[in-house]
C-alpha cells in the first residue's frame, strides 16, 4: 500500500523483474500504481527484450498503385460513420447508446459454457439449450445496423470488389521431357517418332524442335535464370559465371538495376536501403569485370536522377558508401576520367541545377557527360 501510494503521488512507476516460479525464465515489466476505493495495486505490464522485437518490411504505400482516390476515401468514410457503434443501439427512453460496450460484452465462449454448465447441474440429463439471447446480440451482426448502411455497403462493394482465385493443381509426376521443357528450351511432344518417344504432353503443340540441338545445360533445372528480391547478390553472381551463355552477362545486368528499382521503391523507410546498396557495388564489379562500363555508368545516372531527391535518405547512404562512376583507370574504354567520377558524388543536387549562374556552367557539362 505504501508503495503504491508513493509512486502515484510521485506519477512513478516501478520497473521489475518477474518471474513466475522456480527455474523460469525472468521476465522485465513496470508496475502502474492503482487505486480504487476498495482496494489498491500494480499494474503489471511485461516489456519486450531486444530479441523479442520483430521488425517487418512492407512495400511502401507511397506508390500511384495503392492510392486510393478521394472518391474511395469518401466511399470509404461514408462506411465507417454508418457503422459507427457509438450511435449503433437505442435505450428504453429513445436515447442513442453505444453498442458492445466493453463492460457489458462478455467472452461468449465462457458464458456459453457457464449456461451448459447451469443446466447440466440441475438436471444431468438435460440437453444443451440455445444460445442465450443476451449472447447471441453481440456475437452476431447488428441487423438494424446494417440494413440502414446498405447503400454504402454496395458502394463500398462496388468500389472494391472481391475476386474468388482459383488454384490449379500441379502435376505431381514429371518425366525427363517435363524436365527439358521446364527448361524452356523444347516442348514436351518435340521429339519425332522415330526415336519411340511418341507424344508426351496432354495438349497439342504445333513447335517441333531437333533432338540434336539439346545441349546438357539445358537439363540442369538448377541454372539461375532470374534475380529475385530475396536473394539478388547470390542470383546476379550465379548468373555472371554461367559462361555457356553470351546474352546471359546483358540480362543479368539489366535484372539487377530492375531489382535494384524495387528494392528502393518498396522498402519501408529505409529497410531495403542497405541491400540495394549491396547490389549496386556487387553490379559495380561484376561490369568491372566484363568492360561493360557504359551500363553501369548509365545506370548510375539514373539512379541519381530518380532518387536523389525523391528518396534522399537513400542517396545519402550511397554517397556514404562512395560508389563512383567506372572511370578510365579502372577501365581503359570508359571515356570519364577519374575526376571526373570523384566529382559524380560532390556535384549539386538537380533542385539547384537549374538556378545556377553562368559561373557553375562547368559543373553542369561535367554532370552532361557523365550522362
Amino acid at each position: 500500500s505504501a508503495f503504491v501510494h508513493a509512486c502515484h503521488q510521485q506519477n512513478r512507476a516501478i520497473l521489475v523483474r518477474y518471474i513466475k516460479r522456480k527455474n523460469a525464465a525472468p521476465l522485465i515489466g513496470y508496475l502502474i500504481p492503482k487505486i480504487k476505493d476498495t482496494i489498491e495495486f500494480f499494474y503489471w505490464n511485461q516489456l519486450p527484450f531486444s530479441c523479442d522485437l520483430r521488425t517487418f518490411p512492407f512495400a511502401s504505400l507511397d506508390t500511384n498503385q495503392f492510392r486510393p482516390s478521394s472518391k474511395e476515401i469518401d466511399i470509404a468514410k461514408n462506411l465507417v460513420n454508418k457503422l459507427d457503434l457509438m450511435t449503433a443501439i437505442t435505450d428504453e427512453d429513445g436515447d442513442t447508446e453505444q453498442a458492445l460496450r466493453p463492460k457489458r460484452t462478455f467472452n461468449p465462449c465462457l458464458q456459453r459454457f457457464y449456461q451448459t454448465v447451469e443446466t447440466r447441474a440441475l438436471d444431468p440429463q438435460a440437453s444443451i439449450g440455445p444460445l442465450d439471447p443476451v449472447i447471441a446480440e453481440y456475437v452476431n451482426p447488428n441487423e438494424k445496423l446494417f440494413n440502414s448502411s446498405a447503400k454504402e455497403l454496395k458502394e463500398f462493394h462496388e468500389r472494391f470488389p472481391l475476386k474468388v482465385m482459383t488454384v490449379k493443381k500441379k502435376k505431381t509426376h514429371k518425366n525427363w521431357a517435363d524436365v527439358v521443357a521446364i527448361a524452356g528450351e523444347v516442348k514436351q511432344n518435340a521429339f519425332p517418332s522415330s526415336f519411340g518417344l511418341g507424344d508426351m504432353s496432354d495438349e497439342d503443340d504445333d513447335d517441333d524442335a531437333k533432338i540434336g540441338d539439346i545441349t546438357m545445360a539445358q537439363f540442369d533445372t538448377s541454372r539461375v535464370s532470374t534475380i529475385s528480391t530475396i536473394t539478388p547478390v547470390a542470383d546476379f553472381k550465379a548468373m555472371f559465371s554461367q559462361r555457356d551463355d553470351v546474352e546471359m552477362i546483358d540480362k543479368a545486368i539489366k535484372m539487377m538495376w530492375s531489382v535494384i528499382h524495387d528494392l528502393i521503391d518498396q522498402s519501408f523507410k529505409s529497410k531495403l536501403f542497405p541491400k540495394a546498396i549491396e547490389c549496386v557495388k556487387t553490379l559495380r564489379q561484376g561490369c568491372l569485370q566484363e568492360d561493360e562500363w557504359k551500363k553501369f555508368n548509365d545506370g548510375l545516372s539514373e539512379l541519381r536522377h530518380g532518387y536523389e531527391l525523391k528518396k534522399p535518405k537513400f542517396w545519402v547512404e550511397l554517397v556514404t558508401a562512395s560508389i563512383l562512376p567506372i572511370h578510365s583507370e579502372e577501365c581503359s574504354q570508359s571515356d570519364i576520367t577519374r575526376a571526373v567520377a570523384s566529382s559524380f558524388l560532390s556535384m549539386p543536387s538537380f533542385s539547384t541545377i537549374s538556378s545556377v549562374s553562368e559561373d557553375t556552367e562547368d559543373a553542369d557539362d561535367l554532370f552532361d557527360e557523365l550522362e
